[in-house]
């Protein structure tokens, strides 16, 4: 089956969310920051799943750090999200850190590039109250589950 033919045979009904999205940005010398924004004709709250951060192939020998920035008018300080070096640690995981866009990345030193990963995930439905939001069946949470094989290979290990 070709993916064109895949993708025609997908139906959904009503109560479904749109599949999540790979997201990604490169920051380096030449563009400092990044605003991510959620475009307002999307019919869904999206939250942005932060995944990795890593250097490019080119970067510098030199500490990159990564902040992320409050919005516009906001007195908080901005929030170290990472500190990079290619000969110490090139690659960062940030698995497990929900931002509410929009949200605003900075490269505060060094010369990068450095290129941030993550997913964005479709929530309720913009305008819907706090109701639980349903999930979408080919895309389950899985984060901080283990499967009972898993359970018993742990507990073993342990004795």
């Amino acid at each position: 089956m070709s993916i064109p033919e895949a993708t025609n045979s997908l139906t959904f009904s009503e109560g479904d969310l749109p599949l999540p999205v790979l997201w990604g940005c490169e920051l380096s010398a030449a563009r400092r920051s990044y605003t991510f924004r959620v475009p307002e004709e999307w019919q869904y709250e999206h939250k942005l799943l932060l995944c990795t951060v890593c250097l490019g192939a080119n970067a510098r020998d030199e500490c990159h750090l990564l902040e992320l920035v409050p919005e516009d008018g906001d007195s908080r300080a901005p929030v170290l999200l990472a500190t990079l070096k290619p000969s110490v640690t090139p690659t960062v995981s940030l698995f497990g850190m929900e931002l509410s866009p929009p949200v605003t990345f900075r490269l505060r030193a060094g010369s990068g590039p450095l290129c941030i990963s993550g997913q964005l995930k479709p929530g309720k439905e913009a305008g819907e109250g706090e109701a639980e939001q349903p999930r979408h069946p080919r895309s389950p949470s899985r984060q901080g589950t283990r499967s009972r094989k898993e359970q018993e290979r742990s507990t073993e290990k342990m004795k």
